[in-house]
């Protein structure tokens, strides 16, 4: 009896080694796929207010110059409506250096603005 106890106690000991060894695998992957979660979630919000500035940009922009007429219209030519997307539209890492030098001009344009309503 004494070492079927034994032989009991020692079965417990390695499930829950086995146990604890399963969790602190776990634990690393739930680790790594929440901060992929959270890199995605501020990527996204990124993205979103870069959308809002260009959209604010572009309003701008639109009120300030006259729409275009039909003719002109017609000849303006978007993306490509067969074949893939183009990389520099989806892919963070060719629109970064565009966004970085982007904001620059923005912060340019605002300064020298910001000049003018002080000399005005």
């Amino acid at each position: 009896q004494l070492k079927l106890k034994l032989v009991e106690k020692d079965n417990r000991k390695l499930k829950e080694t086995e146990k604890a060894s399963c969790q602190e695998g776990v634990t690393p992957e739930l680790l790594c796929l929440r901060k992929q979660s959270q890199d995605l979630v501020d990527e996204n919000e990124g993205l979103k207010m870069i959308v809002h500035r260009l959209n604010v940009e572009l309003s701008r922009y639109q009120t300030k110059f006259r729409p275009l007429s039909e003719e002109e219209s017609s000849h303006i030519q978007g993306l490509p409506s067969k074949g893939p997307t183009p990389p520099w539209l989806v892919d963070i890492k060719y629109l970064s250096p565009l966004l970085l030098a982007y904001e620059d001009r923005m912060k340019e344009k605002d300064k020298l603005s910001t000049a003018l309503e002080f000399l005005s």
